[in-house]
This record gives C-alpha cells, structure tokens and sequence, in this order.
C-alpha cells in the first residue's frame, strides 16, 4: 500500500511538472548574507592587497633615485572608512584614512601604526580620507619627520614616521579577475587574482611585478586622456571591481587593454627580472612562471598571451639567459640604465 502511494506521488509530480526545491530563504536572510559574503570578500581582498604591497615595496625602494624626483613613500595602505570597513576592522565611523594594511618594513610598520587604525592628522594636517592622504604623499616635499596622529579604538595616539624618499609614486593592488593578467598605469600596478592564484610563490609574482614596474620606468606608458594620478589613486578603492562603468572604470579597463611594441615587452621582460632581483628575490626560482605559461597556457607558445607581447618561447629563453648571468655575477651593473 505504501509503495503504491509513493509511486502514485511520483507519477502525480513527473506529470504536474512541479520541481522540488525546498525552502526558499526570506528577503532578509538573503540580505543578511550577501552583506556578509561582501565583507568577507574584502578582507580577503586586504589579504591580497598587501601581499602584492609587500613585494612593490621591496622592488620600489631598490631602485635608483631619479634626480629631482622624490616622492614620499610610508607603506600604510589605507582606505575610506565606510560600514564594511567598520564591520571587518571593528572601527568607529570617524573621519579619516583607515589603515587596513601595513607594510612590514617600511617606516609606517616602523612608526608602529597598525591595521586598524584611522589616520586623523599629518603634520596638524586633518585627513578627511584617502584623497587628503594622497595629496600629502605627493605633494609634501620638505619634512623628513612626520607626526601621525590616530584614532586606535578609543584612544589618540602620536607617532613619529620618518617617510622614505622614493623616485617613483606608485600604488600596488589588486582586482577581483578570474584572467591571468598584470598591468601597470599612470601611479599603478595591479595584478588580478587569476594571477595570484596561477604564481606558485611570491618570486615568480615578483618578476611579474617588475616586469609591470619597468613599463613605468623606462617610460613605455604614454599620456591618456581623463583622469590624472591623483584622482586615480584616490578613486580606485577597495570597494571597486574590474570591469565597471564611470570614468574610473573606464581607465582602470583601459590599463588591461594597452599595448606596448613587443620591443618595449623585451624591455620590460629584461628591467622586470633585474628588479625583481634588485629586490632581493631568487629570480631563477621566478622565471619559471614563463615554463608553466607555456605548459598550462599553451596558446601563448606561438601567439602572444596578451597583443603584442613576444612568444612564451622566447621569454623564456631570455630570461633564463638573463637569471644565469645574475647567478654568476656576470651583469656589470654600472652599464645598467634604469
């Protein structure tokens, strides 16, 4: 009797057309989760953040100081304060540049600021948020010591930062992409998380790094129209992915989609294992990013892997070339111009 009501229910239901799929949550379940996946999704994207910070940084200060040119580098990554921010790094809603990352090694680390905490003033400067942060990166040229004044829980605290003096003004970051890319902008470097997760160890993300920096310094990147550094730099905020609409978007998508000579890519390929090397990284061990381009990206042995790059097949062979050299101490570096 069972079996015949249980079959009698099945034959009702394949005829009916209904499909079963259980409960369906309420509007404020899905609300509460999606809220919840978000910040989850920026604290790791902050993780990510200041892994990539912490291999620029290294290959940033390794390089020669150009004349007349020094910006002002403290390693602090910082971002506006806004529910999320408050919600992941247990922060009051004050007014400020958050920190939700800081640079081992580098004079913010150095100073003892710490994730956490919100920037309020440089120098009796008030910092509203990221713009005004930037803005006296860039544009403060004559103090060798700055006071940082924070807001760390419930208390103020004072520190002393001694900023370092770098010839380039350049931000590291990320973007939420699936693609294997890396690409490098007016003040930035990015790298999606396609890349971080295809690198197997922070050496061979560091010859990617240097190869992005070098475009910037040998002057490979040309003038784009829209938005200059400074409005790049505070607008590219953690909340924002890649692709997007607006202007940001916009010129952040046109940082993907720029293309260099394959003899600029040369270059970059050359300038990006020195640097990475210059950095204090094992560029033999990094190289191997262009075997496994080869081996898991196989369209990328006889066409370029992005427009106008040259084959997998001979940046490997230079690179390997160029690692061996280093090995040995055989590359006299007075005849490197960079």
């Amino acid at each position: 009797m069972n079996f015949l009501r249980s079959f009698s229910v099945f034959i009702f239901l394949s005829l009916s057309g209904c499909v079963t799929v259980g409960p369906y949550p309420s509007q404020q379940a899905l609300q509460q989760t999606e809220t919840q996946l978000r910040r989850k999704a920026l604290y790791y994207r902050m993780q990510k953040d200041l892994r990539v910070n912490n291999i620029g940084f290294r290959i940033l200060k390794s390089l020669r100081p150009r004349r007349g040119l020094n910006y002002n580098y403290i390693g602090a990554l910082v971002a506006d304060n806004n529910k999320d921010i408050q919600a992941v790094l247990s922060l009051p809603s004050d007014k400020g540049a958050v920190v939700y990352g800081v640079v081992p090694g580098s004079p913010a680390a150095e100073a003892g600021v710490k994730t956490g905490d919100i920037i309020l003033k440089i120098n009796n400067h008030a910092l509203s948020g990221v713009g005004d942060y930037y803005r006296w990166l860039i544009k403060e040229k004559q103090r060798k010591l700055w006071r940082l004044k924070v807001k760390r829980g419930e208390e103020t605290v004072n520190l002393l930062c001694r900023p370092l003096k770098m010839g380039y003004f350049v931000r590291f970051g990320t973007v939420p992409s699936e693609a294997v890319n890396a690409a490098a902008g007016e003040g930035v470097v990015v790298v999606t998380y396609g890349l971080l997760n295809f690198v197997k160890n922070d050496d061979e993300l560091a010859v990617v790094i240097g190869h992005e920096m070098a475009h910037i310094a040998k002057g490979h990147l040309l003038k784009r129209q829209g938005l200059g550094l400074l409005a790049a730099l505070v607008h590219w905020g953690l909340s924002q992915n890649i692709p997007q609409g607006g202007e940001i978007g916009r010129q952040l998508g046109g940082i993907f989609n720029a293309k260099f000579s394959r003899d600029f890519e040369r270059e970059a390929d050359y300038f990006g294992v020195i640097f990475a090397y210059l950095g204090g990284f094992n560029v033999k061990r990094g190289i191997e990013i262009w075997e496994r381009f080869a081996i898991e990206l196989p369209q990328s042995l006889n066409a370029s892997l992005l427009a106008d790059h040259p084959t997998t097949t001979e940046r490997l062979l230079r690179v390997k070339a160029l690692a061996e050299k280093l090995e040995k101490n055989e590359l006299d570096f007075s005849k490197v111009i960079y």
